[in-house]
C-alpha cells in the first residue's frame, strides 16, 4: 500500500461505503461452486462404490455357485456364532441390570 494511500485510509472521517448486493453475489456464486463440486464428488464417489459392488458379486456370484455346499456350511456357523453371541451379550445386560 502506498504512503498516500494510508494517509488518506487513515484520515478517512468514516470508512468507504460497502455495496451489500455485490458482496452477497460473489458470496452466493462461490457458494453455488462449492456445491456443484461437492455434488459431482458424491455423484462420481456413489458410482465408484455401486462399480466396485457389481464387480464384488459378479465375482461372488460365481464362486458361490462353485463352492455352493461349503458357503452353506459357514453361513450356518456364522450364523450360530451370532446367536450364541447376542444371547450371552444378553444374559450380561440381564445379570448386571440386577
Amino acid at each position: 500500500m502506498s504512503e498516500e494511500r494510508l494517509a488518506r485510509a487513515l484520515g478517512a472521517a468514516r470508512p468507504a461505503a460497502r455495496d451489500n448486493a455485490f458482496v452477497l453475489g460473489v458470496l452466493e456464486r462461490g457458494e453455488q461452486e462449492r456445491f456443484k463440486r461437492a455434488t459431482l464428488h458424491a455423484v462420481l464417489r456413489g458410482a465408484a462404490i455401486a462399480a466396485a459392488a457389481a464387480a464384488l458379486i459378479a465375482f461372488l456370484a460365481d464362486w458361490i455357485g462353485a463352492n455352493a455346499d461349503a458357503v452353506i456350511d459357514g453361513a450356518t456357523i456364522s450364523a450360530a456364532l451370532a446367536l450364541l453371541m447376542s444371547s450371552a451379550l444378553a444374559t450380561a445386560r440381564r445379570l448386571g441390570a440386577r
